[in-house]
C-alpha cells in the first residue's frame, strides 16, 4: 500500500506543478511597499519559513 499511495502523491504533485506553471505571471509585479517597523520583535521559531514569504507571493 505504501507503494501505492506514493505513486499517487507523484500524481497529484506533478498535477500541481502542471497548474503552477500555467498560471505563472509572465508580467512583472512592482515591488512590495516595505513593511512598517514592528513595535514588538520576537524571536525566530522553529515553525517559521526560512525564506521571505512576502517576495515568494
Amino acid at each position: 500500500m505504501w507503494e501505492k499511495y506514493l505513486k499517487m502523491i507523484g500524481e497529484v504533485d506533478e498535477a500541481i506543478a502542471v497548474q503552477m506553471r500555467s498560471m505563472k505571471k509572465t508580467t512583472v509585479l512592482p515591488p512590495l511597499p516595505p513593511l512598517p517597523p514592528r513595535k514588538h520583535v520576537r524571536g525566530r521559531r522553529p515553525h517559521d519559513p526560512k525564506f521571505d514569504v512576502r517576495m515568494a507571493l
